[in-house]
């Protein structure tokens, strides 16, 4: 008997057959045999949508010098407003948002663009997870190697008491969509998207004692003093993944001559 799990989330909603086949110790394949997913509930996984249209009321609290404004509006939504931090000294800008009962396998994305004079290579978080208070995850930006026309993006992820880093991505300037997908368990896996796309995996995490319970967007830490200007959010979503199908399937034997 073989138990898989597969993460249904992205998935459309109904039938869904999938084949599967083992291979031995001596790199023999069995035969294929077919099972039936069903999935639901995809249409119904949002935590938290806002493009920042009606102001800040959906986010538990704001920390230092942000607002929304017309000057940050990045998402093709047609809006008219979006989410300006303010870099000043090094001090955070950032929206905090509190889960109480906590979750374990979510996803955030977000439009984001710098415009900040003096960007430092020493990377700052502009989006982190937390369990009381201690950061679990990530996504960091940076000065790419004093180019002025672009920038580096990376994701970090805590395993097993370790933070552990995917590979910086340079980006042009401008506005771009970053996103993560972060999960707990004893063999879970996180990425970093870009422009809709994944751009690195880190798989085989040791992420089972963590719950995400706070999440804030904005420059929150690490910030260099010597920056100025602001970062720009807008079309910020957070969804929480659907439910993950355990299959169970009887493969056939595999036969080779001795």
């Amino acid at each position: 008997m073989l138990v898989g799990t597969i993460n249904v989330a992205g998935w459309a909603n109904g039938a869904h057959t999938i084949w599967v086949r083992a291979q031995d110790n001596a790199f023999n394949w069995g035969g294929a045999v077919s099972a039936q997913l069903i999935v639901s509930g995809n249409n119904a996984v949002a935590i938290l949508a806002d493009s920042f249209e009606a102001g800040l009321g959906q986010w538990t609290a704001v920390v230092g010098a942000v607002t929304t404004s017309p000057l940050a509006v990045l998402a093709p939504d047609g809006g008219t407003m979006g989410l300006l931090a303010q870099i000043d000294a090094g001090a955070p800008a950032y929206l905090s948002y509190l889960m109480p009962p906590g979750e374990t396998d979510v996803q955030a994305s977000f439009y984001f663009a710098s415009n900040v004079t003096g960007l430092s290579v020493q990377p700052h978080d502009i989006l982190v997870g937390l369990m009381d208070g201690a950061p679990i995850f990530g996504i960091q930006v940076q000065a790419a190697g004093g180019e002025a026309t672009s920038f580096n993006v990376r994701g970090w992820v805590l395993s097993g008491g370790v933070p552990l880093y995917t590979n910086w991505h340079s980006l042009a300037d401008g506005a771009h969509k970053l996103g993560i997908g972060w999960q707990a368990g004893a063999a879970a896996s996180f990425y970093l998207a870009a422009d809709g796309v994944v751009v690195e995996t880190l798989d085989g995490l040791d992420t089972a004692d963590y719950t995400l319970y706070e999440l804030w967007l904005g420059p929150s830490g690490d910030l260099d003093p010597a920056m100025s200007g602001a970062e720009y959010f807008d079309g910020f979503e957070f969804t929480r993944a659907p439910e993950v199908e355990v299959i169970r399937i009887f493969l056939p034997l595999v036969m080779h001559n001795q």
